[in-house]
């Protein structure tokens, strides 16, 4: 883990420390989060003093009365070091107009500033979407926040994770993973990303179900219905792959959640662990075939979105797309074993997000590369290497690096693609 990034941990703990009634500072977020329709938009926060009145001001909405949380004490397993940081607290922001811009702010009761918030758009029911997916980023080094600084750029309406938020063993356990967890949401170009675009967090196996519960409420598992698409999240760890009560329940959930969206042309899912991919050996990737593969073709996915391997590629089997976005913390050399539509042919580690449009009903998806542009001072470039698009508009026109239909060999002794 990068020096400067537990730097930062340390400097906020310490400034915990001395915190007095009066909140200073927001320690994590503002995080802005929708999972209640496109009329309702949820920011959390936690901050630097216990049971202070908040005042969360939005232009054109009004103002509401909220409190910071209580401090959440504890010690880190791995040296003993004690560490204490603020519960999040969620204020619920109802009666949006579909599409409308809102700008916020977090103010202490006698109209000071506390946090200059930022700007949202709220989810609409039909129309054009713009999203961003980034996975295996929580390592809290340069990849994420060069990814984070490009995002930024693309005034997205919302983003999604794709699991593996948080890495460090360290803190991996229940509440241990707080100082990690929420330095991450305030980590370089992610504390704008979080405060203007929504997030959609899909967890793996890197994550703990219980701080998603305490800092996002929904676990992993959501929906997101947002103009011309619905978007189903999962949240796959062990067991919950296969045939076990849990995953056919989630299995009962997604397939609900998807026939019932009738009205939307596209259907996205996200999960961390993948059913196509180019590395071997891995025990869960024949369960996802077996058992969430069939409940994709069945509901009439058009694109199934993985991370959990750090790489970039793409596959179609069955009509589906399935696209590996694990580059959030540098995508890696692609195995020499994966034969199928590969689209990350690039040798070296280099960082990666990718956004979906869809634009008067055609769907795109575009895979990102950060380079550095040599020179004082250096220059980030954000360049496509890939993309794919699938028309359902009423007057097609021919598709952009279209990967090959048909269906993809099933593996074989644990090798991903045949």
């Amino acid at each position: 883990m990068p020096s400067r990034f537990l730097a930062a941990v340390a400097f906020a703990l310490l400034a915990m420390g001395g915190a007095s009634a009066k909140a200073q500072s927001t320690l994590c977020g503002p995080i802005l989060q929708n999972i209640s329709g496109p009329e309702t938009m949820h920011v959390r926060y936690c901050l630097d003093a216990p049971s202070v009145p908040v005042i969360l001001e939005v232009d054109g909405l009004g103002s509401f009365l909220a409190t910071s949380g209580a401090m959440i004490s504890g010690t880190k397993k791995s040296d003993g070091t004690p560490w204490t940081i603020g519960a999040p607290v969620k204020v619920a922001l109802k009666g949006l107009k579909p599409g409308a811009s809102y700008a916020y702010r977090l103010k202490r009761k006698d109209g000071s500033l506390i946090d200059q918030g930022g700007t949202f758009r709220a989810f609409k029911t039909s129309g054009d979407v713009k999203f961003g997916l980034i996975g295996d980023h929580g390592s809290g080094g340069g990849y994420e926040n060069e990814n984070a600084c490009q995002m930024v750029k693309e005034n997205l309406d919302f983003y999604s994770t794709l699991g593996d938020n948080v890495y460090n063993a360290a803190y991996e356990t229940n509440m241990e993973a707080w100082p990690l967890l929420t330095q991450w949401l305030n980590f370089g170009c992610f504390r704008e990303l979080h405060r203007n675009v929504p997030i959609a967090v899909v967890y793996g196996n890197h994550d703990r179900a219980s701080v998603a519960a305490a800092l996002f409420e929904d676990g992993g598992r959501g929906v997101i219905n947002h103009g011309d698409m619905i978007y189903v999240r999962m949240f796959t760890y062990g067991g919950s792959v296969g045939d076990s009560a849990d995953g056919r329940a989630t299995r009962q959930w997604m397939e609900q959640q998807l026939v019932g969206a009738k009205d939307k042309p596209f259907k996205f899912v996200g999960s961390h662990y993948a059913a196509y991919h180019c590395d071997s050996g891995y025990i869960y990737d024949a369960n996802m075939r077996t058992y969430w593969k069939p409940v994709w073709e069945k509901t009439g996915v058009d694109y199934v979105f993985h991370g959990h391997h750090h790489e970039v590629a793409r596959f179609k089997a069955n009509g589906i797309g399935y696209l590996i976005q694990g580059g959030g913390a540098g995508a890696g050399t692609p195995k020499a074993n994966c034969i199928a539509p590969l689209v990350s042919p690039r040798t070296g580690n280099f960082g990666s997000f990718s956004v979906v449009e869809i634009v008067n009903k055609i769907m795109t998806v575009k895979q990102y590369r950060q380079s550095w542009k040599a020179g004082t001072p250096k220059v980030l470039l954000s360049s496509v290497f890939d993309q794919d698009s699938i028309d359902k508009s009423d007057t097609p026109v021919p598709p952009v690096n279209q990967a090959p239909n048909g269906t993809i060999a099933e593996p074989k002794d644990g090798i991903s693609v045949d």
